[in-house]
């Protein structure tokens, strides 16, 4: 008797369990905001993704990977903040950025501005 209605139990779970677990999962399906940010943008990787005002150290070191990066000439904008050193890799994707962050900076988002040759911008917004 107990087994039948086991078995019944089991019959009705496995016939909806598919559909359970599929609105779950789309449910709980959250895009990555980080590789968004980047859709159809020559950066796709920024290490790390942000920063905290107040740490110990003032200076920073920001990895870009993207494409291309010997060809641009990198500038910030931030009243605050700047760029203290620029290293280039023999790898052209990767360039990595050595910023000074100012006593004085407020919590936000500083911009970087990557110009290449022929006047073409390109802004990242780094938040911190």
């Amino acid at each position: 008797m107990y087994f039948r209605q086991i078995q019944k139990f089991c019959m009705k779970f496995s016939k909806y369990s598919f559909l359970l677990v599929f609105f779950t999962s789309i449910l709980s399906w959250q895009p990555n905001k980080a590789v968004a940010q980047f859709t159809n943008s020559f950066i796709q990787r920024v290490d790390p993704p942000n920063w905290w005002l107040g740490m110990k150290h003032s200076q920073l070191e920001i990895l870009f990977y993207g494409s291309d990066f010997h060809l641009y000439e990198i500038t910030l904008e931030s009243a605050h903040t700047y760029i203290e050193d620029i290293h280039a890799f023999p790898n052209t994707n990767y360039i990595l950025v050595k910023i000074h962050i100012g006593e004085e900076q407020q919590p936000g988002t500083i911009k970087f501005r990557f110009q290449n040759k022929k006047n073409k911008k390109r802004t990242y917004y780094y938040h911190y």
